[in-house]
């Protein structure tokens, strides 16, 4: 097998494990013609370079996708499983919720209102042993009357849904892993929000501190800017969204800049690159140079409000600067199969979820298209938007 075939190994377990989602999910939506035809084009350009190879290769090939396929497939089943008995042993009895808040964020529809995003440290109900640690409890209410995030959150005797949410919210909230929404008063006994901290885990601990950070850091940023400016360098460059941002939305609408608006992989990648370049400035050496970039992309992740196609190149950034320090040559579609399946592995959901489609649609596009024009075997240098 040629240095240029080994270069599309890499979609055969992705095919495969796409197939295992898709199988369990029981998707019957409009997303369903998409994935077949993507997953039918990957393969057929695959199978484009795998012709000439012998009968052992192609066996071997085919036991790789179905591996791949049974991973999807028990990975689905078990997050699908363990969401429904979660949202099921909710619906028994009231339950009181510990958390704190880790975002607010302005409805679009009305952006008077914000939805409080409380992350649950400990959540207490009768015979319920089910972990939600990390899961997330929406609480809508004013925007004006919003706690700062970082701000300890309790909820006493929250009463129980009715059943599973299904459909189009039923998808959202299992995507955010949101396990429950409060939309008035009367849907709990009582809440509370302070700057009280309540002992927690080291890990849990951490995580409130960094949004805490997040916060001020922001911020403190924004403060001299006006208020177009504090929306633009929210929106591009730490991924947060402010009230009244959809009138900017319409603006860059109409003259089709709206990619430019909304932060995704292309912001990461200029972030990138402006960073190496200055690094290049610097005489010290390679690796040490790789051993920051790493650090403040990091940081920079920890600092800014995440999306799919911002973990996406965030996650193939990672990877590319990993695979400069250990001196690999490693085929930039690999980390881009390896960066699809690790993503669909922590949150399957993401598969039926427009955003994600399109930012790998459109990577996994330029990458074979990449691949199919160069005649020799290298990577790009850079990271791909």
């Amino acid at each position: 097998m040629t240095s240029q075939n080994k270069n599309y190994i890499s979609i055969v377990p992705l095919c495969g494990f796409i197939s295992g989602l898709i199988f369990q999910l029981h998707i019957h939506t409009a997303t369903v013609p998409f994935l077949i035809i993507s997953s039918s084009l990957l393969i057929a350009i695959a199978c484009l370079f795998w012709l000439r190879q012998s009968y052992l290769s192609l066996l071997r090939l085919f036991f790789i996708y179905s591996l791949a396929t049974c991973a999807g497939y028990l990975i689905a089943s078990y997050h699908q499983t363990r969401w429904n008995q979660k949202q099921t042993a909710l619906m028994t009895k009231p339950f009181t919720v510990y958390g704190y808040v880790s975002d607010v964020v302005p409805l679009s529809s009305r952006p008077y209102m914000a939805a409080v995003h409380v992350t649950i440290q400990s959540l207490e109900q009768h015979k319920n042993s089910y972990n939600y640690h990390n899961c997330l409890l929406l609480h809508y209410m004013p925007y004006t009357q919003a706690p700062p995030i970082g701000s300890a959150a309790l909820f006493t005797a929250i009463k129980p849904a009715r059943k599973i949410p299904t459909g189009d919210i039923g998808q959202y909230v299992r995507k955010n892993n949101i396990i429950h929404q409060l939309f008035s008063k009367s849907d709990m006994l009582s809440y509370c929000y302070s700057q009280d901290k309540r002992e927690s885990s080291l890990l849990s601990g951490y995580k409130q501190w960094a949004c805490t950070v997040r916060a001020h850091f922001y911020q403190r940023i924004v403060a001299a800017l006006s208020p177009i400016g504090k929306l633009y360098v929210g929106l591009m460059f730490f991924g947060t969204r402010e009230a009244g941002t959809d009138d900017i939305r319409m603006l860059f609408n109409r003259w089709g800049l709206a990619h430019f608006l909304a932060r995704s992989g292309l912001h990461i990648v200029i972030f990138v690159f402006l960073v190496s370049f200055l690094l290049r400035l610097i005489p010290i050496h390679n690796r040490l140079k790789d051993i920051f970039l790493f650090i403040i992309c990091i940081v920079y992740d920890a600092l800014s409000w995440s999306s799919v196609s911002f973990l996406r190149a965030w996650l193939i950034a990672i990877l590319v600067i990993m695979r400069s320090m250990l001196g690999r040559h490693t085929s930039y579609l690999h980390l881009l199969c390896l960066s699809c399946i690790a993503i669909l592995a922590n949150n399957p959901c993401h598969l039926i979820s427009l955003d994600f489609q399109l930012t790998y649609a459109l990577t996994f596009t330029l990458a074979l298209l990449s691949n199919l024009f160069s005649k020799n075997d290298t990577s790009a240098p850079g990271i791909k938007p």
